[in-house]
């Protein structure tokens, strides 16, 4: 009985990933990612410690160019690059 769930999870397994495949091939190999902040290598997320935690602000830095005080959403500048 285990076995047989474990065969049925296998070839769903691998319907999803040939799904998974066929997808990417339509909407072409790399997935179109927002050009912002936050999905630049440039950008430096800032965090503010809370006891023993970091959190997350909603505020960063970049390291190229003169950008200082960016927010994660602000639309990319001329110097964005993919992360």
């Amino acid at each position: 009985m285990i076995a047989e769930n474990v065969l049925k999870l296998e070839q769903n397994y691998i319907r999803i990933q040939e799904e998974n495949t066929r997808l990417q091939r339509a909407l072409g190999e790399d997935l179109p990612r927002p050009m912002d902040c936050e999905h630049c290598s440039y950008y430096l997320q800032h965090y503010i410690r809370s006891g023993t935690l970091y959190v997350k602000t909603y505020s960063g830095h970049c390291t190229h160019g003169r950008n200082k005080n960016r927010k994660p959403d602000e639309k990319g500048c001329k110097y964005f690059e993919v992360r």
